[in-house]
């Protein structure tokens, strides 16, 4: 642009001094000459210097909210929705690709003792029950003091394999389990966002105020009725089929991150290979209180778009709730 400049204004000063002297006869010889001295006088043009480039723009930080659940908090992106439930709360990302974070608190009759691998092996054992699950890799970690384990592993849900890892953090009697999943097909840059932001939301984690929070301390009473559950449990397992208390397993870790109406979850566990009867039969018996399902499922869909009253009711009953569900779940969200 400068060497631009330069050169109209010596086309200019050219200009002004040809007019200038428009008067006069100016031999050949003279404008020769003439010539020659402008040459010989004029200084060599020096090199512009290159302006130096500006720094290419970063990426803002992500925006952090932050939440509490029963003593734990943390912080997790602005954009993530929540919902919560009696035993856990769930994150899900804002990301194309289905990923999610579930955060739950289990508390045990004893120290958990991190130096004897025997707990973190019980534990992955339950974890192994998932559908398609195959081990990637496990190793200790410390998060913020607390000394816990990772588990890397895959599963299968609704026919999609899932890239999941579950950190489980230790402190005294209780672990608060996160488990972070994120559909295995996902675009690398996605995964390395959900990379960041779980190494964010790792960071960010405050037990603090754990001990102060009661979370399932056992008591004489809650010890009677663990043990009177544990002896209907052991009853039950002697009347029931293995393909009746494994849809009764996964109905309830459906239940755990999602909310679904008694068919809904039907249809879903006929989907994932049980018979109808195996299916209903999780159903029946996974506890769940369908009214206040019904209410945490319009509360989701209200979060992603724009529901009138009776559309909100409708796309409920589409989904299988009665209508008198649906008309408790959206009034219980204050529609």
């Amino acid at each position: 642009m400068k060497k631009i400049l330069i050169l109209i204004l010596s086309m200019c000063v050219c200009l002004s001094t040809l007019s200038g002297c428009s008067g006069e006869t100016i031999t050949s010889s003279e404008l020769e000459s003439s010539e020659m001295e402008e040459t010989s006088s004029t200084p060599e043009p020096t090199a512009t210097p290159r302006p130096t480039p500006a720094p290419e723009p970063t990426e803002a930080p992500v925006s952090m909210k932050s939440v509490e659940f029963r003593g734990v908090k943390l912080s997790v992106p602005n954009d993530w929705t929540t919902t919560e439930n009696t035993d856990n709360i769930v994150f899900v990302t804002s990301y194309d690709d289905a990923s999610l974070l579930s955060l739950n608190i289990s508390e045990f009759n004893s120290e958990i003792d991190m130096t004897n691998s025997t707990f973190r092996d019980g534990y992955i054992l339950g974890i192994s029950e998932s559908d398609g699950y195959e081990a990637v890799s496990t190793d200790d970690i410390t998060i913020n003091g607390h000394k816990g384990f990772e588990h890397h592993f895959l599963m299968v849900s609704s026919g999609q394999q899932l890239d999941t890892t579950f950190y489980g953090v230790v402190k005294g009697k209780k672990l608060v389990g996160f488990m972070f999943g994120m559909i295995n097909t996902a675009y690398d840059d996605t995964k390395k966002q959900f990379e960041s932001d779980i190494a964010a939301i790792l960071e960010s984690v405050d037990l603090s105020d754990l001990d102060a929070e009661n979370v399932g301390k056992p008591n004489d009473e809650s010890s009677s009725s663990a043990v009177k559950e544990s002896s209907r449990a052991s009853e039950t397992k002697n009347t029931t089929t293995m393909g009746e208390r494994n849809a009764l397993k996964k109905a309830k870790n459906y239940l755990s991150f999602m909310p679904f109406s008694h068919s809904g979850l039907v249809d879903q566990l006929e989907f994932e290979g049980y018979t109808t009867d195996e299916a209903i039969y999780g159903a029946d018996n996974c506890g769940a209180d369908w009214n206040e399902q019904a209410a945490k499922k319009a509360q989701s869909y209200i979060d992603m778009m724009e529901f009138s009253r009776q559309g909100l009711i409708d796309q409920l009953i589409f989904e299988g709730f009665t209508e008198d569900q649906a008309e408790y779940g959206v009034t219980a969200i204050g529609y």
